[in-house]
């Protein structure tokens, strides 16, 4: 299940630091970074699932909207640079949309890229999740 992470603020007259500490933070160690920014108005991004990797969102500036489902519950979250980072498990479908202007987005994840990492048919994805959820019944 996706979850949100606060991350420590410290602020005085010169503004805000937030400190990523891995051990404190996510239970992995951040293997890739990459940035999504520049996403045109109405465009979607996302729209998939990972096998066995996780991922930490954190939105660095602007706003976006993530939705997540992983077989059991969908959820919806709004990211801003508020300190608040979001940890998607393994198997759970996310995509990311409304991104306001100049949003950046920044992702960490737990393995290098691999095409063959990544679910990208909702159908799979949902066979696969009913087949776990049969195993936790």
């Amino acid at each position: 299940m996706a979850r949100l992470i606060c991350l420590p603020t410290f602020t005085d007259s010169r503004g805000s630091l937030i400190p990523v500490e891995w051990n404190k933070v996510a239970p992995f160690e951040a293997k890739r970074l990459f940035f999504i920014r520049d996403v045109p108005k109405g465009a979607r991004r996302g729209g998939q699932a990972h096998r066995e990797a996780f991922q930490l969102l954190i939105c660095a500036e602007g706003e976006v909207t993530v939705s997540t489902d992983d077989g059991r519950k969908k959820e919806v979250f709004v990211l801003k640079p508020d300190s608040r980072a979001l940890l998607l498990p393994p198997l759970v479908w996310s995509e990311q949309y409304d991104f306001a202007p100049h949003t950046v987005l920044l992702a960490l994840t737990s393995v290098e890229y691999d095409l063959e990492e990544y679910i990208r048919d909702r159908r799979e994805f949902e066979k696969i999740t009913q087949k776990n959820a049969c195993k936790f019944q």
